[in-house]
């Protein structure tokens, strides 16, 4: 299988080092060694391969092997210290990181893989929902929310609302408002089209749907049938009984966006909540930004990188996977990301040099 260029590592990073070569600088050119650019394209580094320490690691590499995985994966001329990439990473507008989301997006689009998360022809899901991924007592900036507690004492927080291109799990339809599903509970589904969102006459008017499940916990439940789901929701799409259970489907899948991005993020090797530094003006944010672009770059490989989905399953786990890719970075040095993928999938064929020794 022929990888999708323009879908690849090395297209993916080129477009993020482009939008971070054009943020003006306004250091003195006579006090910088280190670009922003270097300064941005490590934090990204750090934070496509889960590894807080890579800066550390890739400066020895450097020295003992003249060259490192930065430079040669991140095109990093500059290996900056982390005080130095915090202050600077911290004076970088987070508007800058528009166009490189949109820009994978329409790369997507482009190769036709989202039209497999289409709920209905030409239709997206897109839901959105909050979390919090800086909390302190101490620590705070002017960008900061702030709580008052009863006791004056005070927390100092960073929120971000998040948004994904979700899909349910496929399976048949069933056009009707009532059935009864495999594991014999009954679902009722209702709805009213073009009904007032609020009173009043100026009230826009939208769609109205409301799914309740009823049936027994377990086997063991005797008695009457209880409610073990009950939700609604509105919508702009007209609603009918050909489309209603689709669109409970869609609405029921929200839920992916805390289990599948922020749960993934904060919990399986991304280390969303981990304090990287908050900055003054746009470090804590900008540091949630550039998690969620390596986020985004993984769920590409995850859907087009034929090499990323044969690595992911001989190693099982995302955990266990990520484990050996940073063990390898940190002993080995490697010219491309594919070449480091297939060395994970079969490094007897590689024959290992010591750069160091044979110079």
């Amino acid at each position: 299988m022929k990888i999708k260029k323009h879908l690849g590592f090395s297209s993916l990073r080129k477009k993020a080092s482009e939008v971070f070569l054009n943020v003006p600088d306004q250091r003195q050119k006579s006090k910088t060694t280190v670009s922003i650019h270097d300064a941005m394209m490590s934090g990204l580094g750090c934070m496509h391969f889960q590894d807080p320490s890579l800066l550390q690691f890739q400066e020895r590499m450097q020295i003992t092997q003249h060259s490192n995985n930065l430079k040669t994966l991140f095109d990093v001329e500059h290996i900056p210290k982390e005080t130095q990439m915090r202050e600077i990473i911290d004076g970088v507008s987070s508007d800058y990181f528009k166009s490189i989301f949109r820009d994978y997006y329409l790369r997507l689009q482009r190769n036709k893989t989202l039209e497999q998360f289409q709920i209905f022809p030409g239709k997206y899901y897109f839901p959105i929902d909050g979390s919090e991924f800086f909390s302190s007592k101490e620590v705070h900036c002017d960008q900061c929310l702030t709580k008052e507690h009863k006791t004056g004492e005070k927390t100092y927080s960073h929120y971000v609302l998040q948004g994904g291109i979700m899909h349910p799990d496929c399976s048949e339809v069933i056009p009707s408002h009532t059935f009864i599903d495999e594991k014999g509970r009954t679902h009722f589904y209702e709805w009213m089209n073009d009904v007032p969102l609020y009173g009043g006459e100026k009230s826009i008017h939208v769609n109205f749907l409301r799914c309740t499940i009823k049936g027994k916990k377990n086997k063991k439940d005797k008695g009457e049938d209880k409610v073990l789901f009950k939700n609604s929701w509105v919508t702009d799409i007209s609603i009918s009984s050909e489309n209603i259970v689709t669109l409970v489907k869609a609405g029921r899948c929200r839920w992916k966006n805390e289990n599948e991005v922020f749960n993934v993020m904060k919990n399986h090797g991304y280390c969303m909540e981990h304090n990287y530094g908050h900055g003054k003006k746009n470090l804590a944010y900008n540091f949630y930004l550039l998690t969620l672009l390596a986020f985004t770059m993984h769920q590409i490989f995850e859907l087009t990188c034929h090499l990323y989905q044969r690595c992911r399953k001989k190693f099982g786990s995302k955990r266990f996977f990520w484990e050996n890719v940073r063990g390898d970075l940190r002993r080995f040095l490697f010219v491309s990301w594919e070449q480091l993928l297939e060395f994970l999938l079969d490094s007897d064929s590689f024959q290992i040099i010591n750069i160091s020794d044979s110079t």
